[in-house]
């Protein structure tokens, strides 16, 4: 069993950091509040989001999710338990991921959504990305 970790931060509402200084290899964004934890273990890999999703961070996740679909490592699981807030941008960076995951014959779920989350997705519906009995037999995960 292999595995690996990679923790980022892309923010911190911290009115003493500069604009544009570096924490954990990402540029701050002033004003931005937004965790990514990613996980490589067993062909899968679990993102883990938390914090808000806007368009001050909204490229943090994106670029997360394009180094996750240009590795190659399977099924890709997201945790957005820990998401306070997110947007139609947040929507518009899974359904991507989603769509470029699926041409690779990969899949993308979102588990354990936040209120925040969950009602984004039933407005815009696409819940179905958090239920996994929707998602083909072949690409179930669970990390």
């Amino acid at each position: 069993m292999s595995s690996s970790c990679h923790t980022w931060w892309t923010g911190e509402r911290r009115a003493r950091a500069p604009a544009g200084a570096m924490r954990g290899g990402v540029a701050d964004h002033p004003g931005a509040d937004l965790r990514v934890f990613i996980v490589h273990h067993d062909g899968k890999t679990l993102l883990e989001i938390g914090g808000e999703l806007d368009l001050a961070t909204v490229d943090g996740l994106a670029e997360r999710l394009e180094l996750i679909v240009e590795e190659g490592i399977g099924d890709v699981v997201v945790d957005m338990s820990m998401v306070t807030f997110c947007d139609a941008l947040t929507l518009r960076v899974l359904l991507d991921a989603f769509q470029r995951l699926a041409a690779a014959g990969r899949a993308l779920q979102v588990t354990v959504a936040s209120h925040a989350v969950t009602r984004l997705l039933e407005a815009a519906g696409v819940s179905w990305l958090t239920d996994e009995r929707d998602l083909p037999a072949a690409r179930r995960t669970s990390c």
